[in-house]
């Protein structure tokens, strides 16, 4: 039987539904703490009866708790991510989820993400059967039509949270987990008889009889001049929770940023209230107890000022090259510019910032030997005394190839064109504003997923490959 003939660099892929049997995956997802969990295990029990009903098995799953698909930078969701590279390294054949949603909110995240997929000869759909790759290019805008109502609906649902949260912070009701040293708010119980949409009344935060002490005491050491790594020392065994780290022992950078909220400050003095900072950036005042009096507050911010060492201009333009590159081997997290006595360094702080690494002790190297053996390393790689040609070969030769780099450019000024129109019609009154922001987004959409053209031709191209390097030879 012949080979089916596989054409890159075609705009338009066609792929068919794999066989039974094929390898499968799953990804679900809900967005944050306040969804119930169990949305995962519903997801999972429709995803794997539609898949049985094909003739798929569920090979992995991809969960995603708590994460929002808001997001345009596919980074900002690891697991999401990881997903599309596992794809395009073939390690699977289908990619199943709940409904289109749950994959994306966000129109150019959802068609980039699927043309990553399809490109990598990966099949995609939903589990209600409503959409998958080849359905998506048949139906190109009844597609984008859903998936840009998926993203309008979170629009709204988060104009409403923010207009929700403004209201209950300036009743003086905190937003979000509370802080340390206090607990969530022991609301009461509902009363015999109550409606099934009884809620119970807003109720502020309560101290925490464990870790309310230590907050005092955090406020105390403070305004006698102690540094916040001097403080996590002396409050060990304390726990703090964040969003990013979970629990974890006090340290320097969690004792800062404890000691820099507005919440544990009384609002004013003798109310024996704290602070509430509304989303709009407005102080007002809380109606959960107060941490630390108004008086220790002010002496806390004088200490706090006159302890601050303000870098050099020199020291606040001085690059660092590898800052975020350099890695821990053992625990991989990014190793941190330090600079004792005027010598940058690259440090590993995971003790410091009390997090588990497998190395016994932190470790450093000078930022100057960072370079050098950076050096050695790219003086080793040699290339062929041709590279300058071959380079210069493979533009031509990918240039010249593209068949639809016409059509491509010609669809971008069309859709360009639209821009210009659509703000006339706006400007002289014809459009309102809302009309005008969605078809901007179909527009910006669509001009997302299309290439970037390099407007030079194969000479130029050639030419410019030639001239690499020559440069450094002089």
């Amino acid at each position: 039987m012949p080979r089916k003939k596989y054409h890159r660099d075609r705009f338009y892929q066609p792929i068919t539904e794999p066989n039974p049997g094929s390898i499968t995956v799953g990804y679900v997802r809900y967005s944050s703490e306040m969804q119930d969990p169990v949305t995962i295990v519903t997801q999972k029990r429709v995803i794997t009866k539609f898949a049985k009903e094909v003739g798929w098995n569920i090979a992995r799953w991809y969960e995603e708790p708590e994460q929002s698909a808001k997001y345009e930078d596919v980074e900002a969701r690891p697991v999401f991510s990881q997903l599309l590279k596992d794809a395009e390294a073939k390690q699977f054949q289908v990619v199943l989820c709940y409904t289109t949603d749950r994959w994306s909110r966000n129109t150019a995240l959802t068609l980039v993400s699927l043309s990553r997929l399809r490109k990598a000869n990966v099949w995609w759909a939903t589990a209600d059967g409503q959409w998958d790759l080849e359905k998506t290019q048949q139906d190109g805008l009844g597609f984008l039509l859903d998936i840009q109502m998926h993203e309008l609906e979170l629009r709204q649902l988060s104009k409403r949270t923010i207009d929700g949260k403004e209201e209950r912070a300036r009743e003086g009701y905190h937003n979000g987990s509370p802080s340390f040293g206090y607990l969530p708010p022991e609301c009461p119980k509902a009363p015999d008889g109550a409606s099934s949409t009884w809620k119970p009344p807003r109720m502020p935060v309560r101290p925490d009889p464990i870790t309310f002490p230590a907050l005092v005491r955090i406020g105390e050491l403070t305004a006698a001049g102690w540094t916040d790594r001097a403080i996590a020392d002396e409050l060990e065994g304390y726990l703090s929770k964040t969003a990013r780290f979970g629990e974890r022992l006090l340290t320097k950078d969690t004792i800062a940023a404890i000691r820099r909220s507005d919440f544990p400050c009384e609002f004013r003095s003798g109310c024996g209230h704290g602070t509430i900072l509304t989303p709009e950036g407005d102080l007002v005042e809380g109606k959960h107890q107060a941490a630390w009096p108004y008086e220790l507050w002010n002496r806390m911010r004088e200490v706090k000022n006159s302890q601050i060492h303000r870098p050099t201009k020199e020291a606040q333009r001085r690059p660092h090259e590898f800052s975020r590159i350099i890695v821990c081997a053992a625990c991989r997290r990014p190793l941190r510019v330090m600079i004792p006595k005027g010598i940058p360094y690259y440090k590993e702080t995971s003790k410091v910032r009390k997090l588990d690494c497998p190395l016994p002790e932190s470790l450093s190297v000078k930022a100057a030997n960072v370079i050098y053996q950076f050096g050695d390393i790219l003086r080793s790689i040699e290339l062929p005394e041709t590279w300058r040609e071959m380079i210069a070969e493979r533009s031509s030769q990918e240039l010249a190839s593209n068949e639809d780099t016409k059509r491509i450019a010609e669809r971008r000024a069309e859709l360009e064109a639209e821009q210009k129109r659509l703000v006339t019609a706006f400007t002289k009154g014809y459009l309102d504003e809302k009309d005008l922001d969605a078809h901007m987004e179909e527009i910006r959409a669509e001009l997302f997923t299309l290439p970037v053209l390099l407007e030079r031709d194969v000479e130029a191209i050639r030419q410019a490959s030639l001239s690499v390097g020559k440069r450094s030879q002089i």
